[in-house]
C-alpha cells in the first residue's frame, strides 16, 4: 500500500496495525502541509454516515498525519486532514472525521509530520 493504486482497504470499526518503513515519500500529494516522509495509503466505501479515522493507538510511534481524499487516484479531491493541530487530535496522533456519500471510495494517506517513519495503529469508525 505504498502507492494510492495499491490502498488496503478498511472496514467500519476495523483497526490495523501497520508502519511506513520502507514505503517511499508521495511529495506531490497536497492536502495541507507536503508529505517530506515515507506515506501508506488506505481506502474505504462511504455509507453516506460521518466516518472518523485517527492513529490515536498506543502503537503510533511517530507524529503522524492523516489525509482523506476523494475521486480516484489520478484525480484525488482534499476531503479532510489533520496534523495534530486542533481539538480533533490526540496528542501528536492525527484524527479526521468527514461526512461520507453512498458508494463513494476514499483514499486515506498516513505519513509522518518530521521526516519520520514507524509503527502506527490506525482505527476506522462510525461515530453515528
Amino acid at each position: 500500500n505504498d502507492v494510492c493504486l495499491d490502498a488496503v482497504e478498511i472496514a467500519i470499526d476495523d483497526g490495523i496495525s501497520a508502519s511506513t518503513a520502507f514505503a517511499t515519500v508521495d511529495g506531490d500529494i497536497t492536502c495541507g502541509i507536503v508529505p517530506q516522509s515515507p506515506g501508506v495509503w488506505y481506502k474505504t466505501v462511504g455509507d453516506g454516515s460521518i466516518y472518523a479515522v485517527d492513529t490515536c493507538s498506543s502503537e503510533t510511534s511517530f507524529d503522524t498525519v492523516i489525509y482523506v481524499f476523494s475521486g480516484t487516484c489520478d484525480a484525488l479531491v482534499c476531503v479532510g486532514s489533520n496534523d495534530d493541530d486542533d481539538d480533533v487530535s490526540c496528542g501528536l496522533s492525527s484524527a479526521v472525521s468527514w461526512q461520507t456519500q453512498l458508494g463513494e471510495e476514499y483514499s486515506i494517506l498516513i505519513f509522518s509530520f518530521a521526516a519520520e517513519s514507524g509503527k502506527f495503529g490506525l482505527s476506522l469508525m462510525s461515530p453515528n
